[in-house]
């Protein structure tokens, strides 16, 4: 299909984005905003002038390669870097069906937004691109110019004040209570692994659980929006709705890859502390994750993971020795960086293919990991734990899709992991994970300003 493109500037602000986003009901949007230099940018994609979905896991890695190549053939007079690109992601288990809260993500999916808004903080001015097609598309066939693209914004953040000015938190939860045949499941599994560790045919194993929220009130679309944008500035927060009825989101700590050209860097995080607001106690927090045994195992293990399957395909490969302390709400982690240089010829999805899934989040060894979390979970993971981001011409960024739950209506579905090596406890595991989903319930617990 042949396609052009026309951008605009407006001015607009980050709040007047979520408003565009909580106005134009029953659209296609994506919201996305990450840590940048300067601030925090911020995008919103409307609509779908371009969509890729793949069936199965052996085109699921494809698409990346594929949203790139379709990105070189867009006309786009007069503007030599197009505020433009795909954004998506692949499940963490792209050969298992989607997870029954969201069964919009498919093995992969990624999307070119119709419209497509991005603004940093502290600026009053948006870029805004559209990408017309043949057919009508938003503007029914209005055309991408500057005075329609205007009035279109204008019409959404109007509806927006009028439907959704609801300034209490985004969720007035019951009370979630653990079924008891749940923690037994649950420590049934994690004996399991540890029995296999201890075997010598295991190293570790990542284990997750479902948290099932239901609001005592419809949750206002808007302060969800909120929520996730009030910790961008160490988080990267993400919204992916692709029908009327449901959505992923999240806000995740964990970077996956960031890539420009050849050159590529990751993180590696893991091991799990809690946080105090009392400042000596959080001290002592602090230096008791460092100093703990069992958590910088955990840790090495991710690191040296990810760098086996880095080698074959980098001409410079660097990781940082020690671990540090990456602070957020709530919780620490152990974390160190990784960069390096692609070989010519590597492809972006081959890069993804050899750092998904890192045994932050699944395993190792790889495979065998995989296949235990698919017999000991119950349900598939869907996007959870997977790689999601954005693909521009010469730039990508994926993150690992952890600190995510599954919208439907009033009932919020959070998924939370804990990694399983010798000397863990299945309570104390349990609760890591509870820890980490109600770090992400908390943003939609608290009033956002």
């Amino acid at each position: 299909m042949r396609r052009s493109l026309a951008t605009h500037t407006l001015g607009l602000s980050i709040e007047e984005l979520d408003r565009i986003a909580a106005g134009c009901e029953g659209l296609p949007i994506v919201r996305w905003s990450e840590p940048a230099s300067g601030g925090i940018e911020s995008w919103l994609g409307i609509g779908a002038a371009d969509e890729l979905i793949a069936e199965d896991a052996a085109t699921a890695l494809a698409l990346p390669d594929l949203c790139r190549g379709r990105l070189a053939s867009l006309e786009a007079p007069g503007d030599p870097d197009p505020p433009l690109r795909y954004f998506g992601g692949i499940a963490f288990d792209p050969t298992a069906p989607p997870h029954p809260a969201w069964r919009s993500g498919a093995p992969a999916r990624f999307v070119l937004p119709e419209i497509l808004i991005r603004i940093r903080r502290g600026e009053d001015r948006a870029s805004v691109a559209v990408t017309e097609t043949a057919g009508a598309g938003i503007l029914g066939g209005a055309g991408g110019s500057r005075e329609s693209i205007r009035r279109l914004i204008e019409r959404w953040i109007e509806k927006a004040r009028f439907s959704a000015i609801d300034l209490r938190p985004a969720i007035d939860p019951r009370p979630a209570i653990d079924p008891p045949a749940e923690r037994e499941r649950w420590s049934r599994a994690v004996r399991s692994i540890l029995a296999e560790i201890e075997e010598g045919t295991l190293r570790k194993v990542v284990l997750s659980r479902d948290l099932v929220i239901v609001s005592q009130r419809e949750i206002p679309f808007l302060n969800l929006l909120r929520a996730i944008r009030a910790v961008s500035s160490r988080h990267t927060g993400f919204l992916f709705r692709f029908d009327r009825d449901s959505a992923f989101l999240g806000a995740t700590p964990e970077g996956l890859l960031r890539q420009a050209g050849l050159d590529f860097s990751c993180d590696c995080i893991a091991g799990t502390a809690p946080r105090s607001t009392d400042p000596g106690m959080d001290a002592r927090l602090a230096a008791s994750l460092l100093e703990s045994a069992k958590e910088r195992r955990e840790q090495a293990i991710v690191r040296e993971g990810i760098l086996e399957e880095l080698r074959p395909l980098a001409d410079r490969l660097e990781a940082e020795e020690e671990p540090r302390i990456l602070d957020l709400p709530g919780l620490r982690h152990l974390s160190s960086l990784v960069t390096g240089r692609m070989r010519e010829g590597v492809s972006l999805g081959r890069l993804i293919g050899a750092l998904h899934p890192t045994p932050a989040v699944c395993g190792l060894p790889r495979e065998r990991s995989r296949r235990m979390i698919r017999d000991l979970e119950g349900r598939p993971r869907g996007w959870y734990a997977g790689p999601i981001g954005w693909i521009d011409l010469r730039e990508s960024r994926f993150v690992v899709g952890i600190r995510s739950a599954m919208l439907s209506g009033s009932k919020l579905t959070l998924i939370a992991g804990a990694g399983i090596v010798e000397g863990s406890d299945p309570d104390s595991e349990w609760e890591e994970a509870r820890m980490k989903a109600a770090s992400l319930l908390r943003l939609f617990t608290e009033a956002q300003p």
